[in-house]
């Protein structure tokens, strides 16, 4: 795989990402959109960084899986601490 495939397809999976973030209706879950595509982007760059040549697109795919789980995760997490903090403050 040549560097400019790697970029072309860490860009469309950061774009996707960024358009499902700018949902207006998004709401309670706004921080869990966020942490998903920052987690996707970054897993797409990194596991295609760390991968080997020949498998340069399937690192990058595989990072943006699981960087867009976990950073889901911590987005998820930290609504649902907003929405405690909000409850306890009325």
């Amino acid at each position: 795989m040549t560097n400019t495939r790697i970029l072309a397809v860490s860009v469309a999976v950061a774009l996707f990402a960024t358009a499902c973030a700018s949902n207006p209706y998004q709401g309670e879950n706004a921080r869990t959109a966020t942490g998903a595509t920052v987690g996707a982007g970054a897993g797409a760059l990194l596991g295609g960084a760390v991968s080997n040549r020949r498998d340069r697109t399937k690192g990058a795919l595989l990072g943006a899986v699981v960087g867009a789980t976990i950073g889901g995760l911590v987005g998820r997490q930290m609504d649902r601490q907003e929405a405690e903090l909000r409850q306890l403050a009325q």
